[in-house]
C-alpha cells in the first residue's frame, strides 16, 4: 500500500528570497546596478546578535564602493563589519568602516591585478546587536558610491532595505 502526501509550495511569491533575485528587486523598485541587504528581515530578541550581508548587484568595472548604511542607533548597536568575498583576489582588498552613532561607512576597493571586477556579490557581512525592542529599518543613503579604475561614478539605480525586528 502507498500513501502519498501532496504540499503546494510558494516558491515564486517570496521577494528577497535571494539577494540575487532580480525580478523580485525591481518588482519592489529596486533596479541594477543596485545596493541591497540580505536577508531582508531579520527577527531577534533584545541583546542578541544579527548578521546582515551588503550586496551589489549587477555592476560593471567596479573598482571601489563607499556604502553609507544608515540604522537607528537607540535601537542597534554594530558589533562587526567585515569585507565579503566580491572583490577577493590574490589580494584581499582595502576594507575600512567607520561607524558614527546611526551611520555606518563602508569603504572597500578593489586590489586585484586587473583592477576592477563586475557581477554580483557580497561587499560587507555587518553584525548588528539588538538593544531595544522595536522595528529597525536599515537603508542606504543616496550619497553611496560606486566607482570604476579611473574613479569615475557608477550610477546606482537601485537601494534596498532591511529590517530587524527585536522583541
Amino acid at each position: 500500500m502507498f500513501l502519498l502526501i501532496g504540499c503546494q509550495l510558494d516558491t515564486h511569491n517570496n521577494p528577497y528570497d535571494s539577494p540575487f533575485d532580480i525580478d523580485a528587486s525591481m518588482k519592489d523598485g529596486v533596479f541594477p546596478p543596485a545596493l541591497t541587504l540580505y536577508p531582508k528581515d531579520i527577527n531577534v530578541n533584545v541583546g542578541e546578535s544579527a548578521e546582515m550581508s551588503l550586496y551589489i548587484i549587477q555592476v560593471n568595472d567596479l573598482s571601489g564602493a563607499n556604502a553609507i548604511v544608515n540604522y537607528d542607533f537607540t535601537k542597534l548597536t554594530v558589533v562587526d563589519v567585515k569585507p565579503g568575498d566580491f572583490f577577493e583576489s590574490s589580494q584581499s582588498p582595502l576594507f575600512v568602516y567607520d561607524d558614527n552613532e546611526g551611520v555606518l561607512s563602508i569603504f572597500t576597493s578593489y586590489l586585484g591585478l586587473e583592477r576592477k571586477v563586475s557581477g554580483s556579490g557580497n561587499l560587507a557581512i555587518i553584525t548588528f546587536e539588538s538593544k531595544a525592542s522595536g522595528t529597525s529599518t536599515i537603508n542606504f543613503s543616496d550619497k553611496s558610491e560606486l566607482v570604476d579604475k579611473d574613479d569615475v561614478p557608477i550610477a546606482i539605480k537601485g537601494f534596498g532595505q532591511g529590517t530587524i525586528n527585536a522583541k
